[in-house]
């Protein structure tokens, strides 16, 4: 069954936590299963406690010295183990050092598995607030707030001269209102962060391996250039608690992976193909996917400006056709594995979708979690918005660097009957040029015709941009289609595919005219739940249509419709996307995550 995830026991567990009720803390988290969400299971904790016991000094407790010895053998780096461990202390009724409950606590907080989101984020802020709070006052100075931001800058892999450091600092300082003030409060500082007025926050106090039965130990291997190479083995599934003003999520661990603590050119570089013009193409998208997406940046980039510069011609062409290639050997339903999360709308609106990608997590393996969690990118990806160009070009990126993690679906815009009056038409000669535009345009739209029409994820989840019409029956139907697909309003199969829309309500039973056209339907909640059981699928996800929240459900929770765009030409609608994981149950759990219009 397809759940969705509410989190209810946030308030007790912050009142707890606030009144340093470790105990209390520790077993509400364990009575809700919130420890095992995040791979803590009776297992891990045995090792954890066994760990515990083997650093205990003679009054029972993990002292200082004892302490730090564990978090140099866990790999925190030097400048910042003295942090740590004030944190890890904070609360404590004994000198000597700290018991068993404040360290499981503390460790679970830190657990690179552990979401910066819901109930976690309160939690792991209390103790990122005290590890940079040296002089315990409940406040921030000035050198204080200096030391936050220049780990986070570190922790980024980022390098910057003082001055910089200090440039950085001020404009964070600018962001949460501070930068008159001599010190800042823990609640000032924590509601900021919350607000999403303070970034970075999910890199700090973090652990190098995940607290799982196998991993947590400081047992580690050498790679043949010397650096420290930690492997993982398979873990489970984490929960993401889902709020109303949710704006940070989770990697979702599905496999084994080696997580490094130490980067080489070596390990950063992704070989796909094996000529010359590959390698040329791997080098082209790299660049593409660090310069948007690593390359953080809160000043306007200089890339995005009115004349398209992110890529020369030559390189759109050779991006196009390395994309083609990848599209051309994928069937029109492609099987996706879960952790997914699936993108609805994004016409163009490229700031919109990188704020959603910095907040809740980027495909990428440089600072993102693309070897963790599969990405699904429902269709509609130019016209309307600001920045086609940038989008597609972007996303075909990743579909070359990633081919088995990043599914591009078609929507009703990747047709040049669409997009030939709706903006990308326009926006390619506007920005490369009349005969270049006309070129790329040609060529995107050639690549359009590859596109996969529907992705099955967990052989449970349907993702079809449109929906089911009044003509798909059967999952099997959309493989008998042949690529390459130029000709969309020849079929009904395909129109229904890429046009079709749910019924305005539950009641409103089988397949009618829809407004959007005469050749375009509408169907009813039966349609739904027959093509479910039929199919043996419990949800179809789809998306196509601008919804107030950014996702609506239909026919009992058998459809939802996602939507990403925010303030969607004005309309001052949110944007969301779908996190679909596996719970220990062996369940398919479905959170919608909401970014709230900024303009609403």
């Amino acid at each position: 069954k397809v759940l969705v995830c509410m989190d209810e026991e946030k308030a007790f567990v912050i009142r707890a936590f606030k009144d340093s009720a470790f105990e209390v803390l520790f077993r509400a988290l364990k009575s809700k299963n919130m420890l095992r969400d995040i791979g803590v299971t009776e297992e891990t904790l045995a090792t954890i406690t066994k760990l515990f016991k083997n650093h205990l000094g003679q009054s029972q407790l993990l002292s200082h010295s004892n302490g730090m010895l564990w978090l140099e053998q866990i790999h925190v780096p030097e400048y910042l183990r003295s942090h740590y461990w004030r944190a890890f202390s904070i609360g404590s009724s004994h000198k000597e050092g700290i018991d068993f409950f404040q360290f499981v606590i503390a460790a679970c907080a830190a657990n690179p598995q552990t979401p910066h989101a819901g109930i976690w984020r309160h939690i792991r802020n209390y103790y990122i607030f005290s590890a940079f709070d040296i002089n315990q006052k409940s406040s921030l100075d000035a050198v204080e707030f200096r030391l936050m931001v220049h780990s986070i800058l570190r922790l980024k892999g980022k390098s910057f001269h003082a001055d910089q450091v200090t440039e950085a600092t001020r404009k964070a300082a600018k962001k949460i209102g501070g930068e008159k003030r001599s010190t800042l409060s823990r609640e000032d500082w924590t509601t900021a962060e919350e607000k999403g007025k303070f970034s970075g926050c999910s890199h700090l106090f973090r652990i190098s391996s995940p607290l799982t039965e196998d991993n947590f130990s400081t047992e580690a291997n050498q790679d043949t250039n010397g650096y420290v190479v930690i492997h993982h083995n398979a873990i489970e599934y984490s929960k993401v608690f889902n709020t109303p003003d949710l704006r940070q999520s989770i990697s979702h661990p599905e496999a084994t992976r080696k997580k490094i603590t130490t980067v080489s050119s070596r390990l950063l570089q992704h070989k796909e193909y094996e000529d010359q013009n590959s390698i040329n193409l791997s080098a082209l998208v790299k660049n593409v996917i660090k310069k948007v997406l690593v390359q953080d940046d809160d000043t306007h980039p200089q890339w995005l400006r009115a004349k398209f510069s992110l890529l020369t011609i030559e390189q759109l062409h050779q991006l196009c056709l390395g994309t083609q290639a990848i599209l051309a050997n994928e069937k029109n339903c492609v099987q996706i594995s879960p952790p997914v999360r699936v993108f609805g709308d994004i016409h163009g609106q490229l700031n919109e979708l990188l704020v959603l990608f910095r907040t809740f997590g980027s495909p990428n393996h440089y600072v993102g979690d693309v070897e963790l969690v599969s990405y699904v990118f429902n269709g509609d990806f130019v016209d309307r918005g600001p920045h086609s160009l940038e989008v597609i070009s972007l996303l075909f990126c990743l579909k070359v660097a990633y081919p088995h993690k990043i599914f591009l679906l078609r929507g009703n815009h990747e047709d040049p009957n669409v997009n030939g009056k709706y903006g990308f038409y326009k926006e390619c000669v506007e920005r490369l040029g009349e005969e270049c535009g006309k070129a790329i345009w040609n060529l995107f739209n050639q690549v359009f015709a590859y596109l996969p029409l529907a992705g099955v994820i967990g052989e449970r989840i349907l993702c079809v941009h449109g929906g089911i019409g009044g003509t798909l029956e059967t999952i099997g139907q959309l493989d008998s289609i042949t690529k390459p697909i130029v000709d969309i309003g020849s079929s009904a199969l395909l129109t229904d595919l890429l046009w079709s829309d749910p019924a305005e309500t539950d009641e409103i039973l089988g397949v009618h005219a829809n407004p959007r056209g005469k050749s375009i339907v509408s169907f009813g909640s039966d349609r739904v739940k027959r093509f479910c059981e039929q199919n043996d699928i419990d949800l179809i996800i789809r998306s196509h249509q601008c919804i107030p929240h950014g996702y609506e459900f239909f026919s009992s929770g058998h459809l939802i419709t996602v939507f990403s765009a925010t303030n969607y030409q004005n309309k001052r609608n949110d944007g969301a996307f779908l996190e679909i994981s596996v719970s220990a149950q062996n369940k398919m759990v479905v959170r919608p995550k909401v970014f709230r219009c900024a303009n609403a």
